[in-house]
């Protein structure tokens, strides 16, 4: 199997079962439903998948006001460098998470790794919200990191491999829209408890919230084709793709299939390369 660049078209060579023959086909035309009207259904997954990036947006948020009322409820006023640690700490555990995420995407699906982010999520923000020591308090954060990471790795690629081509900009940008928007509510947050004894706590405590919605609502969110198929789970993509498409012919759906198909076996045989 070979692609090639012929006259602005990619063209994709294969050999038919029997061997005696090849056939050229362009990648465009498999790729027709694109053309199409698409439902409401991309729409409402991307925007739940969306929540995600509240995760990150809160926490960045809500820190600065943490470190304002902390006071000395970790058993001694904190220095500038403990402050210093607290804050940065979690884009260290952020790094780590974004890592073993992409892996983990790879391996057991996009789903998963959104789960293992909002799990880790919320585990650190109960973390964080329950300790009276300064050591309890940097592993809740580095526990937010490993879960801030993972769904920054994720949720941006989820999105774009489950939205139509000519919505993909908007819907990845939906992504970006609740980072924001999660900072905007930290504030809201913070001024909320500023005047609250020990409300410091359940300004982290309250960042759990997203991370426990994003998990409860993923269920009703499909695995992206592209994963299903890569698994060999084309009779799912299948299904996805038409939920997607709901206007779209069985054979343009099949059509879809086989585009998706095409790229998941040539990144295969790249990575396979690259292992020898």
């Amino acid at each position: 199997m070979e692609t090639k660049d012929f006259k602005g078209l990619t063209q994709h060579k294969e050999t038919v079962a029997d061997g005696s023959s090849e056939i050229q086909v362009s990648l465009d035309g498999l790729d027709s439903i694109e053309q199409i009207q698409t439902g409401k259904f991309s729409w409402l997954v991307s925007i739940t998948a969306a929540i995600g990036g509240m995760l990150f947006g809160y926490d960045t948020g809500i820190i600065s006001a943490v470190l304002v009322y902390i006071d000395n409820d970790l058993g001694h006023t904190l220095s500038s460098s403990e402050k210093e640690l607290i804050t940065s700490i979690t884009s260290g555990g952020a790094f780590i998470g974004a890592i073993f995420a992409g892996a983990t995407a790879d391996r057991f699906g996009r789903k998963i790794a959104i789960y293992v982010g909002s799990f880790l999520f919320t585990a650190g923000a109960i973390i964080q919200a329950a300790p009276n020591s300064l050591a309890l308090m940097t592993v809740g954060r580095l526990v937010v990191g490993f879960g801030v990471g993972s769904a920054a790795m994720i949720i941006p690629m989820y999105i774009a491999e489950l939205s139509p081509a000519k919505y993909r900009g908007r819907m990845i940008g939906l992504d970006n829209m609740c980072i924001t928007g999660g900072q905007l509510v930290s504030y809201g947050v913070g001024a909320g408890f500023a005047h609250v004894q020990g409300g410091w706590r359940y300004m982290v405590g309250s960042g759990a919230i997203p991370a426990i919605i994003l998990a409860c609502m993923l269920p009703f969110c499909p695995e992206s084709p592209r994963q299903l198929i890569y698994h060999g789970k084309e009779q799912e993509a299948e299904k996805v793709i038409r939920k997607i498409f709901p206007n779209g012919t069985d054979e343009q759906v099949r059509m879809k299939v086989r585009h998706i198909t095409i790229y998941v076996e040539e990144a295969k045989n790249i990575n396979a390369g690259k292992s020898q």
